[in-house]
């Protein structure tokens, strides 16, 4: 009788591969750069649910994940701005600013502190709003 073969992790893994050393870190740089979390997973052979669910398990993996992410806000706003540099006719800039739309949404979501839009309240001519409370009994 053969001997009895069992299946055994490769090196190859895509567990081995998150959790080999530098991964979070190349992860991060990855999504800095403006790289899509799917297209992270399948370069390390696994699915974007799994992707995430071992970023979040670790907290300190979170708050790097949640790091890179805000600064990939820049990635996006950069992005914008070489697509519309780059538009050479008419027709190239009403697509530009399509996308240039897209990419600069992207940075908003990612860190709307710098690339959000801004919402000011101000009383009369740019002054303190008042805050008075007037009370009648009749």
């Amino acid at each position: 009788m053969a001997p009895k073969i069992t299946p055994q992790k490769t090196a190859d893994s895509p567990r081995d591969r998150l959790n080999a050393p530098g991964a979070i870190e190349d992860i991060c740089d990855r999504i800095i750069n403006g790289e899509r979390i799917s297209a992270i997973a399948e370069a390390y052979g696994c699915h974007r649910a799994t992707l995430n669910r071992w970023l979040a398990a670790d907290p300190e993996r979170k708050r790097q994940y949640d790091l890179a992410r805000i600064e990939s806000a820049d990635a996006y706003a950069d992005e914008a701005d070489r697509i519309i540099s780059e538009a050479k006719n008419k027709h190239q800039l009403g697509v530009a600013r399509e996308r240039a739309h897209h990419f600069r949404w992207l940075a908003a979501k990612r860190d709307p502190r710098r690339y959000g839009d801004k919402v000011e309240l101000s009383g009369p001519n740019g002054g303190p709003i008042d805050h008075s409370l007037t009370v009648s009994f009749k």
